[in-house]
């Protein structure tokens, strides 16, 4: 047989199943009522909130917003609710209904984010903290002297 026509059977078999594979799966998300929902989370002044969490509520699906507040995510019907996180936010949920670009706005919470401390390995409540502590506004920052 031709070599450049085993060639060219391989890869039309190779190409076939590809299509195969893959067309065949996004055929099942469809049937099984999934579509992607994009959005973006802000603040209450418009600002884009950088690293939020969603998540589909009763689900370990979620994703994390980028630079621009951006977010998408794939979720499995229309009623599924989106549950939007971050630090020094008030956590907001949000039913998907038909929407396919959501546009969610967090609160302020300036009381959590007041009893949370930042340590080099994670945060924690400044109640279960045991050792010193100590605030340091921006102006004292700004005053250190950067190497």
């Amino acid at each position: 047989m031709n070599p450049k026509a085993v060639r060219f059977s391989w890869l039309a078999t190779a190409v076939c199943l590809v299509l195969v594979l893959f067309g065949g799966s996004a055929a099942y998300a469809q049937q099984r009522g999934g579509f992607t929902v994009k959005g973006k989370v802000l603040d209450n002044q418009s600002l884009p909130v950088i690293g939020a969490g969603v998540t589909i509520k009763g689900t370990t699906t979620g994703v994390a917003t980028d630079i621009d507040g951006v977010f998408s995510i794939t979720v499995p019907g229309e009623n599924s609710v989106l549950v939007a996180a971050s630090l020094g936010y008030v956590t907001k949920e949000v039913k998907v209904g038909k929407q396919s670009e959501i546009v969610i706005i967090l609160e302020e919470d300036s009381e959590s984010l007041e009893a949370t401390v930042v340590v080099a390995y994670g945060t924690q409540k400044r109640a279960t903290v045991t050792g010193a502590l100590t605030t340091i506004d921006a102006k004292a920052l700004v005053k250190a002297p950067v190497a």
